[in-house]
């Protein structure tokens, strides 16, 4: 997501050989815990890390 911010969950699963359930409840743990947003909508917008 750094390297790539509008990587999408399909893309990440491939790279990292996961299931894409996986990646996506993982994206939703980030999300809590408020350390990625989405910025934009679903098929155009892009990941934002967020920095303290």
């Amino acid at each position: 997501m750094k390297e790539n911010p509008q990587i999408r969950a399909f893309e990440l699963a491939q790279k990292l050989s996961k299931p894409v359930r996986t990646i996506e409840n993982n994206i939703k743990q980030l999300k809590e815990k408020e350390i990625i947003t989405r910025i934009g909508s679903k098929k155009t917008g892009f990941w934002k890390l967020i920095t303290k």
